[in-house]
């Protein structure tokens, strides 16, 4: 065998060992099937009291400016519009 169809051939196997690792028995390697209500949380420290401030400011402006944002219509619209060859005029409109 070539080089090359020996690393291929090792890839596939690569492959197929972590497909079967994946479907393995539950007590081995996990649950299988995990629904949203069998997600753990990772236990992390508390939000000090600026840093719940300081999100809930960021969260705010966010808001504001997403508000701000829908209620302004756009100055100019472009779109793009498909034209075709014209005899008289060089180039007509055809489709948008």
């Amino acid at each position: 065998m070539t080089i090359r169809k020996q690393f291929l051939f090792a890839l596939l196997a690569l492959f197929a060992f972590n497909a079967s690792i994946a479907h393995a028995e539950p007590g081995i390697f996990g649950k299988k099937g995990k629904s949203a209500a069998d997600t753990t949380v990772i236990p992390s420290h508390a939000l000090t009291a600026e840093q719940t401030a300081l999100l809930e400011k960021a969260v705010a402006n966010e808001k504001a400016l997403a508000k701000i944002v829908a209620d302004r219509s756009p100055l100019i619209e472009t779109y793009i519009q498909k034209m075709r060859p014209d005899n008289q005029l060089q180039q007509v409109p055809d489709s948008d």
